[in-house]
């Protein structure tokens, strides 16, 4: 398990022990309730990592990904929200988790831009093939679940699928303030809601949500 304080020298060792964790048979229960009793940060960032991953997973699933990339209505192919007119902040504004960010996108293949310049929203890590992010995307992002994209995803209806997932993922993009600050009094919730919109998407692929989308 990772040290208790706060103390980092090498943040790419620190990624490579946080993806073999997240993918070594991690514990989400076990995890939260670690995070719960301990309220330390590296604790958090792992089940924050694990369930970015597995959130990410659940919109490939459901084709909602593949949906913004090349058949959203509102922008041209390959653009989407994320890299026209979503502005890319409210992020998690922790330094850790921020360089953490910028090491799992060069490790995904994205390059450093010479300058950066947000203005117009482009996200900082979009690139053509998508965002560079996956453990590590923030709630703004990983929550930002448009009426389009559920219209589209769902015929008939009549229980409200695409309503209740809507929901799950607003209440995902809303977990921080706009400053994006961590307290580690809201780690819990933070890791549950997501584990709640998690849960709601695996049901939705099991009962084959996916399959009712319209070409």
């Amino acid at each position: 398990m990772f040290m208790k304080e706060l103390i980092v020298d090498d943040v790419k060792g620190l990624y490579q022990k946080i993806k073999s964790e997240v993918l070594g048979g991690y514990d989400p229960e076990l995890g939260l309730q670690r995070v719960r009793t301990t309220e330390n940060l590296l604790d958090f960032i792992v089940g924050y990592a694990y369930r970015s991953g597995a959130l990410n997973e659940v919109m490939k699933d459901l084709k909602i990904k593949q949906y913004c990339a090349e058949e959203c209505p509102k922008h041209p192919k390959g653009i989407g929200c994320c890299n026209n007119t979503f502005h890319y902040k409210y992020g998690i504004e922790d330094p850790i988790f921020l360089a953490l960010q910028e090491v799992e996108a060069i490790n995904n293949g994205w390059k450093k831009p010479v300058s950066v310049s947000l203005e117009k929203g482009s996200c900082l890590y979009h690139q053509d093939t998508g965002c560079s992010l996956n453990y590590f995307e923030p709630p703004q992002c990983l929550g930002r679940l448009c009426g389009a994209v559920t219209d589209a995803r769902v015929e008939n209806d009549d229980v409200g699928y695409g309503e209740n997932l809507s929901d799950k993922m607003y209440q995902v993009k809303c977990l921080l303030d706009k400053k994006g600050s961590l307290n580690p009094a809201n780690f819990v919730n933070i890791l549950e809601t997501m584990d709640s919109a998690i849960a709601l998407g695996r049901v939705f692929i099991s009962i084959g949500w996916a399959k009712l989308s319209v070409n």
